[in-house]
C-alpha cells in the first residue's frame, strides 16, 4: 500500500501557511491610513475632504488647528475616547470651542484620557484656554505650550504629570490661571513663576515644588 510523503504534506502545510501570512499582511495593509485622515465607506477623508471643517479654502487656520488635533488625538486619548474625526464637524468634537476660525479651547477634564500631552498642542496659537483635569495623563508638560501666546487658563491639575516643569512656561505672559494640583514635579520653585505677570489663581498643593513665589 501506498503511503503519501510526510515531507510532501509538511510541505503542503508551509505553503498553506506562507499563504494566509501573506494575505493577513495585505489585509492589514489596506486598513493603515495616514495619520489626520478617517476612513469612511473605503474612502480615506481629511480636514480638507471631509466635512469637519466647513469651506476649508478660505478656513486655511482651522485646517491647520484640525490637522494638528487630529495628528495628535491618539497620543492624547490614550485607552480614552475621542470623536474627533474628519468626518464629523469640529463644532460637535468633544471639548473643542472654536471662535473666529481658530480653535480657542480644549476642555477635557474627567473624559478617562490616559495618553500623554503631546508636543502638537502648541501648533494651535489661538488656544486661550486648556483644560485637561482630572484624567490619567502622564509624560510631561510639552515645552511647546510656551509656545500659545494667547493662553489665559491652563488646568492639569490630578494628572499623573511626573517630570519637571519646562522653563518655557514662563513666556505664558498672558496667563491667568495656573493649576497643576495633584501632579508631582519634585524640583525647586522654578524662577520663571515670576514672569507669569497677569497671573491670579496659582494651584501648586502636593506637587512636591520646593521653595517660596517670587515675589
Amino acid at each position: 500500500m501506498h503511503r503519501p510523503s510526510l515531507r510532501g504534506a509538511s510541505s503542503a502545510r508551509r505553503q498553506r501557511s506562507a499563504r494566509a501570512v501573506a494575505a493577513l499582511v495585505l489585509a492589514c495593509a489596506g486598513a493603515m491610513v495616514p495619520i489626520g485622515t478617517t476612513q469612511v465607506s473605503g474612502q480615506s477623508l481629511t480636514c480638507t475632504s471631509g466635512t469637519a471643517v466647513p469651506n476649508p479654502s478660505s478656513n486655511a487656520n482651522l485646517v491647520a488647528d484640525c490637522e494638528a488635533l487630529l495628528g495628535f488625538k491618539s497620543t492624547l486619548a490614550g485607552r480614552g475616547r475621542l470623536n474627533w474625526s474628519a468626518s464629523r464637524a469640529m463644532t460637535g468634537w468633544d471639548g473643542i470651542t472654536i471662535s473666529g476660525g481658530r480653535v480657542t479651547e480644549i476642555g477635557l477634564s474627567s473624559k478617562g484620557l490616559t495618553g500623554s500631552i503631546p508636543a502638537g498642542i502648541g501648533d494651535l496659537s489661538g488656544l486661550t484656554a486648556i483644560y485637561m483635569a482630572s484624567n490619567d495623563l502622564g509624560g510631561s508638560i510639552p515645552s511647546s505650550v510656551g509656545n500659545l501666546s494667547n493662553l489665559r487658563h491652563l488646568n492639569l491639575a490630578l494628572n499623573e504629570i511626573r517630570r519637571p516643569l519646562p522653563s518655557q512656561l514662563g513666556n505664558l505672559s498672558n496667563l491667568e490661571t495656573l493649576h497643576l494640583t495633584g501632579n508631582y514635579f519634585l524640583q525647586s520653585l522654578p524662577s520663571w513663576i515670576g514672569n507669569l505677570t497677569s497671573l491670579r489663581e496659582l494651584g501648586m498643593s502636593g506637587t512636591g515644588l520646593l521653595g517660596n513665589i517670587p515675589s
